[in-house]
């Protein structure tokens, strides 16, 4: 849990700085292979070919009250490792709906009763 923690916090810092400055000389991109394959239990999701990861553990994101949107789609497959395709998922089960939101930086899954927030991993 303590890795996971960390590595929202390190995305946050990527996406509030820029990876140029955290990550000059990397050679890897933030794509949903190589995210996985550097945590093989992050759990994220695919959409417009970008990966959302759960950021519901990160204290500025538990901060905000997001409003729930339009739905903008539904997870099509679980337990993707590799080659991810919109609506793949690591955890996120079939059939899990995605909300937009008030904030384009994060989307929200429908987990029953609760509504998790997956922040937007983009490189800077």
């Amino acid at each position: 849990m303590k890795r996971a923690v960390l590595i929202i916090f390190a995305m946050t810092a990527v996406l509030l700085t820029g990876c140029r400055v955290i990550c000059p000389a990397s050679p890897e991109q933030p794509d949903p292979e190589n995210l996985y394959r550097n945590d093989n239990s992050i759990d994220m999701f695919v959409y417009q070919e970008t990966a959302y990861v759960n950021a519901k553990d990160t204290d500025w994101v538990a901060e905000q009250k997001f409003i729930k949107g339009d739905m903008a789609g539904k997870i099509k497959n679980s337990g993707a490792t590799k080659e991810f395709q919109d609506w793949d998922a690591t955890i996120l089960p079939v059939g899990t709906e995605i909300f937009e939101t008030d904030n384009s930086e994060i989307l929200l899954a429908s987990c029953g009763e609760e509504l998790v927030p997956y922040l937007k991993y983009v490189e800077g």
